[in-house]
């Protein structure tokens, strides 16, 4: 098992930071292949966003919250967590300019930042400059998946230097501004912040609907005991998907449905911007909602097409927002 990743030689830096280029660019041509070849793709996807609810719930005075802007430390630098503004994934181009326009357009919302510095999709096997042996990840499928082999451990250093350069990068593109207040105009949220919440939400789930669960550490975690080497899975009756992994790892869909543990999280109104790849797994996490009585019209989502020119996908965002709300003033009047 490798050491933690902190800061290293200028090699070592320069060596870990070619990889990772090359992963972000393999990552998104990988994850931008349409799972059906005769599905034509659109350069924004509106069907599970009901915006003229939003934007009537946001002129009433209900707390907003969007998230457009998510990156993975994976595709950046792994070395010192520095943002790679020379080479973003086009994925962050869009979730960013998107944000400025977001920003400008909801200036009384809350803008929220998901990053991943939990899930760097790398086994725990390195080569002399930290660059994991397996860039390709194979093991991962042999071993059944994500989550199922040990991953490549970062130091504390590295992910506390990670927020701090996705703060600075969102003050420089607009999205923040110098007279936001953390916490109250933005939130910058870790994913690995969310495990200790994780438990609970088996715990909720189990106490809604204990049949939607499958696993053999589920007896374990509903009574608050440490489990190990067990899968927990969720079944809502179309599918049945792993929320916790063998080897103790979360899924990022019980981590995004842990954050609405909390009552007061139900009541605020979400706008979640994503790439078209997270369809599936904004419905698992939906699923998971749902079943615990959340409200539909306090949950939207929009997606987009990876590859599509980022002006292009806020051009067809902004022309819907823009008619809601030039169609809520004209009622109003």
């Amino acid at each position: 098992m490798s050491e933690a990743i902190g800061f290293r030689s200028t090699e070592e830096k320069a060596a870990a930071a070619q990889f990772n280029q090359e992963q972000a660019l393999k990552r998104t041509e990988v994850i931008s292949q349409p799972e059906n070849q005769e599905v034509s793709r659109e350069i924004v996807d509106f069907e599970k966003c009901q915006i003229d609810q939003i934007i009537k719930a946001y002129l009433q005075g209900t707390q907003l919250e969007w998230e457009s802007y998510s990156p993975y430390l994976s595709d950046h630098n792994l070395a010192t967590g520095d943002i790679l503004k020379e080479n973003l994934p086009n994925i962050d181009k869009i979730g960013v300019a998107i944000g400025r326009y977001l920003r400008e357009k909801f200036k009384k919302a809350r803008m929220i930042s998901l990053y991943d510095e939990y899930n760097t999709d790398l086994p725990d096997t390195t080569g002399p400059s930290g660059v994991p042996v397996d860039p390709l990840a194979k093991n991962f499928e042999k071993a059944g998946g994500q989550g199922e082999t040990k991953q490549i451990a970062l130091s504390d250093e590295v992910k506390e230097n990670f927020k701090a350069s996705i703060k600075q990068f969102l003050q420089e593109q607009g999205v923040i501004k110098n007279e936001d207040q953390e916490n109250e105009n933005y939130l910058l949220v870790s994913e690995s912040s969310k495990t200790e919440k994780a438990p609970e939400l088996i715990r909720a789930l189990y106490q809604n609907n204990p049949g939607l669960l499958e696993g053999e550490g589920l007896k374990e975690i509903v009574s608050g005991e440490e489990v190990k080497d067990k899968t927990i899975r969720f079944n809502n009756g179309s599918e049945s998907f792993v929320l916790r992994s063998k080897q103790g790892r979360w899924m990022c869909e019980a981590l995004d449905a842990s954050a609405f543990l909390d009552a007061e999280n139900r009541k605020i109104a979400h706008l979640v911007i994503l790439p078209n790849h997270f369809k599936a797994q904004q419905d698992r996490v939906w699923s998971m909602l749902n079943s615990m009585g959340f409200k539909a019209e306090n949950y939207h989502n929009i997606f987009f097409d990876e590859k599509a020119d980022p002006e292009a996908v806020v051009n067809k965002i902004a022309e819907l927002i823009d008619k809601a709300f030039e169609e809520a003033a004209s009622k109003k009047s």
